[in-house]
């Protein structure tokens, strides 16, 4: 059994090594300079390479029904999963509602649409 004594002095040991472990030093996330960028999430597509994409995409539905939300922020969430590995459930709020990224993206790529945007970001990068 320990003493009190042996306690203090095993606690005194662990903070010590604690204190001198050598860490990596963590880089503070810095904003692009790029005014083209518009968030900090690498994953998110620069004016220039959304230009691209868009060209790429279905033409939009006639204005009936519910809008079918923002282009630009639907390739950024589907972009977000694929570059963090997340889950739709787990992306930004700031790409909309995951369930409409989630379909969106299920219906591009089986129609083949996902490919081809695919194509056009892996030769931009």
């Amino acid at each position: 059994m320990h003493s009190s004594h042996d306690l203090s002095a095993m606690t005194t040991t662990w903070e010590v090594r604690l204190v001198h472990t050598p860490l990596a030093p963590v880089k503070p996330r810095q904003a692009s300079c790029d005014p083209n960028r518009l968030s900090l999430f690498r994953s998110d597509l620069t004016l220039e390479e959304w230009l691209l994409v868009k060209a790429a995409l279905p033409p939009r539905k006639p204005k009936i029904g519910r809008p079918g939300g923002d282009l630009r922020q639907i390739v950024n969430g589907i972009l977000w999963v694929q570059c963090t590995g997340g889950s739709w459930r787990s992306m930004p709020s700031r790409y909309g509602p995951w369930p409409t990224i989630a379909s969106r993206y299920h219906r591009w790529k089986q129609a083949g649409i996902w490919d081809r945007v695919q194509a056009i970001i892996d030769l931009r990068k």
